[in-house]
Order: C-alpha cells, then structure tokens, then sequence
C-alpha cells in the first residue's frame, strides 16, 4: 500500500507524478489499521473524463429567417462513438447566447445587446437525456423577442458542460473557436412589387 499524507483524522494522498487516461475507471481504495492489527477497509470505482462535450445548432437555419421563437439543437458528450465511459450531460447541460452583428454590436444582456463578452444565463435551455445524441430548446423570452430588429443579423452559440465539469470552450468571447455558433437574419418586412 502506499502511505497517505496528513493527520489520521484528516488525511490525503497527493502524486504529482501520477498519470490517468480520460474516459478510463479506476478503483480507489483506502485502508486503515489500528495498533491491534484491525484493517478496514472502502473503495470507490471512479471514472477520469477530460474530454469535452459538442453542441450544435439545429434551428433556426444559417440564413434568412422571418419568424424565430425558439432554438434549438443536439449536444453530445461522446461524439465518435469511441469513448466507454462519457460522463455525459444533465438536463441543464447546454446554455446559449446571442450577439447583434448590427452597428457596434453587442452580447443579449437581458435588457439589450451592448454586452462585450457572452452571458449564457439569460436564456433557459432544457436538455432531453434520453435521446442520443441529446437534443435541446430553448424558447426565446418575451424581453428578447420584443427588441429583435428586422433586417439585422444576429449570432447564436451554443456552449455545452458535461457532468464532469467539462465545458466545450470558455465563457468569453475570445473562447468561443472559429466555425462554431450559427449566423441568422431576422427579416420580417414583406417586399413590395409595383406595376
């Protein structure tokens, strides 16, 4: 066995120089003897994943839109099909922002679209587990839809963490990787023709 650091009543085991492989399950012991020679034992089977999840953006479609109330798309944790052990996502696993590509432009902050940086809170996005890969929407809030302009391009991504705490890029907007998210163009107003 290999001796643990601390106090009996508070101890640890720390080793710079041990290696775990993702999507691998390893078995965790810890035994204790008293001055009488009693052992006792306990372990647990725990599963190492540092791999990151992947959303993707089913609805609406890159291009023109002329009506918009919800987003949607899939989100998996395992999307070669290769890993054993995908510690996969929760039912609040996936959140989304939006960015107006019009004039200066700017992040959804809840109110409008002045934020510098992507706030993935002002959005609830319900994620179906049962589903594989998982599918996920999220209904635009009235607040958002009211200040939507029409001719104006807006950017939407998706950012997805799975229950290991992976999360697929950071929260700001320099994380997010080049390709990712969806460009839309919210057009409402109707042509006119003459004769």
């Amino acid at each position: 066995y290999i001796p643990a650091q601390g106090t009996v009543a508070s101890w640890t085991y720390n080793n710079a120089s041990l290696a775990l492989s993702s999507d691998h399950q390893y078995r965790v012991s810890a035994y204790a003897t008293d001055f009488a020679g009693n052992v006792a034992t306990t372990s647990v089977v725990e599963t190492y994943d540092v791999m990151p999840p992947t959303s993707t953006i089913n609805s609406p479609l890159p291009g023109y839109t002329t009506s918009w109330t919800v987003i949607t798309g899939s989100v998996t944790d395992n999307l070669s099909g290769s890993y054993n052990h995908p510690s996969n996502l929760s039912t609040t696993g996936v959140q989304v922002a939006v960015k107006s590509l019009s004039g200066a432009g700017g992040w959804w902050n809840g109110t409008n679209f002045t934020g510098s940086d992507p706030n993935y809170n002002y959005f609830t996005v319900t994620n179906t587990t049962t589903t594989s890969p998982n599918t996920w929407t999220s209904t635009l809030p009235g607040a958002f839809k009211t200040v939507l302009a029409s001719g104006t391009s807006y950017y939407i991504v998706s950012l997805s963490t799975d229950t290991a705490g992976n999360s697929e890029f950071g929260a700001l907007a320099t994380n997010i990787p080049g390709g990712v998210g969806i460009t839309i163009t919210y057009d409402i107003i109707q042509p006119t023709a003459t004769i």
